[in-house]
């Protein structure tokens, strides 16, 4: 026998797996490429505000400027009764005035109040600025279209107190990925070499197989012989096996202690549509798995077949059922502590 059942659908569920987290790959890396990390991280220097507005006319997003001095106005960004930033202004040496909304207020900041610069975005000014500015123009008994004539229409937007939104951000994306690279990885791996899947590798571990071609073909035996199947899951002579939409688990039957099902209704908006069942096992060696996705004729079909056919086995779940679950795989890990 050659049919490679069981490698075939380890190769179709791998392929499955590799397209889902594909998706979210590209969807985190059009994010990268969105937000400029490498400007907020490494940004340019300049020194004065003019540098940074021409920079940003040029593309820049980010910049870093250690301007000599800048003056406080006065005037505040309030939101709700609360401020939220202190509008600074900059003359350049065109005597051109170019304004700054820093996060706190101080009579004067030179370049000693952070010898690393001040990290700005940029913003385009608005009613609100319009306003503050008229009123300063009042405030430095100056004509208001003098000064809105001279005032640049960019506001330098300090963003030192966020910085670390971006990075934990950055750390959050960077932790995906290399996750959803893990699964890339194996995902490809067990398509081309189906022999590496977790599922193949203990059972030949625990029976000892001569070979992963005596392995195949031993389960794909047991599939086309099976003894009773539903829904994607096979008892067979030795094994169960489960070869479902997006998962394979082998278990050897000798090895079960605990089965039971239990439900999950699917909904949308608070729309109920379908209930659906996972079927779970619990067994020795560290042999579990999950079946999930399955109508309940399927899962009552398999757990009627394990009553009948296999009463040493707990069937249904029972907090005297899990609790004798539990003490019976404690007490086989104790007798396998002593026979080491």
């Amino acid at each position: 026998m050659n049919k490679n059942i069981v490698f075939s659908h380890i190769r179709k569920t791998s392929i499955k797996h590799l397209v889902i987290s594909m998706v979210p790959l590209i969807i985190i890396f059009i994010i990268l490429a969105l937000i400029p990390f490498k400007e907020i991280f490494w940004s340019d220097y300049v020194n004065t505000a003019g540098d940074a507005v021409r920079a940003h006319q040029n593309g820049t997003t980010f910049i870093t400027v250690n301007p000599e001095v800048i003056y406080y106005t006065g005037y505040d960004l309030m939101e709700d009764g609360k401020s939220k930033g202190a509008y600074y202004y900059e003359i350049q040496n065109d005597n051109k005035c170019i304004f700054y909304l820093m996060n706190e207020a101080k009579d004067t900041i030179d370049s000693s109040y952070k010898s690393s610069g001040i990290l700005v975005k940029f913003k385009k000014s608005n009613g609100l600025f319009d306003n503050m500015l008229e009123m300063l123009s009042k405030t430095i008994d100056w004509n208001y279209d003098g000064l809105k004539e001279i005032t640049s229409d960019i506001i330098l937007v300090q963003i030192d107190n966020v910085v670390w939104i971006y990075q934990v951000v950055f750390v959050i994306l960077l932790i995906i990925i290399l996750y959803l690279l893990y699964i890339v990885i194996n995902s490809l791996l067990y398509s081309i070499f189906p022999v590496l899947h977790p599922a193949v590798r203990k059972i030949k571990r625990f029976l000892n197989y001569d070979s992963y071609k005596v392995l195949s073909e031993d389960l794909d035996y047991q599939v086309v012989t099976d003894v009773a199947h539903a829904g994607g899951m096979y008892i067979t002579e030795n094994f169960f096996i489960h070869l479902g939409n997006f998962y394979v688990n082998i278990v050897p039957l000798s090895e079960i202690v605990f089965v039971y099902e239990n439900s999950q209704m699917r909904s949308l908006s608070g729309m109920h549509f379908k209930i659906l069942y996972t079927l779970h096992l619990r067994g020795n060696k560290r042999f579990r798995c999950s079946c999930p996705g399955k109508t309940k004729e399927d899962a009552d079909f398999i757990l009627d077949y394990f009553a009948k056919n296999y009463p040493d086995i707990l069937n249904g779940y029972t907090d005297e059922n899990r609790k004798l679950a539990i003490d019976y795989m404690r007490k086989l890990k104790r007798d396998n502590k002593k026979n080491r």
